[in-house]
């Protein structure tokens, strides 16, 4: 081997040796891989804060409000909070006023049923109507009042025209016992006592008020 090869691949190892150094010194950038373990909560923290500034705007009137409506609607949320704040302190220091008021409540939506509706009719009309007696119920008083018991609704003839006032009030009906008398009268009959007839045709069942 001559002296010339000899140097020419001491020259080629050199070279071999910079071109990995620099291949070291300056590596190629490798991708990143996305990590939904943290894209997932910044999605959703994005979504909250439009969530949050849509709700803002709704508050304040809309983007599409003058500066006075806006302004109004300001000055009007402190009061409106101010009126909140003192209904959950009155619940706070009276909480039987808070079940009260919750009774009351189920016992109207209760009533709002037709059959609730219709057993605390009878028993308002059997007992305040002057005339309520003569009427031919199908059902006796007493299984209306169990019904009425079972669902938590008072009996009392009196209690019973209350509610009943107030579930017609609710509705924007109005309730009248007369009216109410006819309609059972024509439905189930009534009893009249005849003076002019013998016993026992002096007791007529009759639908004519």
């Amino acid at each position: 081997m001559d002296l010339s090869t000899v140097e020419r691949e001491e020259e080629d190892k050199e070279m071999n040796a910079d071109e990995i150094e620099g291949i070291e010194e300056n590596p190629t950038p490798k991708k990143k891989r996305k990590t939904w373990r943290f894209w997932i909560p910044r999605f959703y923290r994005k979504k909250e804060e439009q969530r949050i500034t849509l709700v803002e705007e709704e508050e304040e009137g809309g983007p599409g409000t003058g500066p006075e409506v806006q302004g109004t609607l300001k000055q009007e949320r402190p009061e409106r909070e101010l009126v909140e704040k003192e209904d959950r302190s009155s619940l706070s220091s009276n909480p039987n006023k808070f079940y009260a008021d919750l009774h009351l409540n189920y016992n109207l939506s209760k009533l709002e049923e037709p059959q609730m509706l219709t057993a605390a009719l009878r028993i308002v009309v059997r007992n305040i109507h002057l005339q309520g007696k003569s009427i031919t119920f199908p059902i006796i008083e007493e299984v209306n009042k169990i019904s009425l018991r079972a669902n938590g609704i008072t009996t009392d003839p009196e209690d019973l025209l209350k509610l009943i006032d107030k579930v017609f009030e609710i509705r924007k009906e109005s309730f009248q016992m007369n009216n109410v008398y006819r309609q059972f009268v024509m439905a189930y009959g009534r009893n009249v006592f005849n003076l002019v007839e013998k016993f026992p045709a002096c007791y007529v069942h009759t639908r004519q008020l």
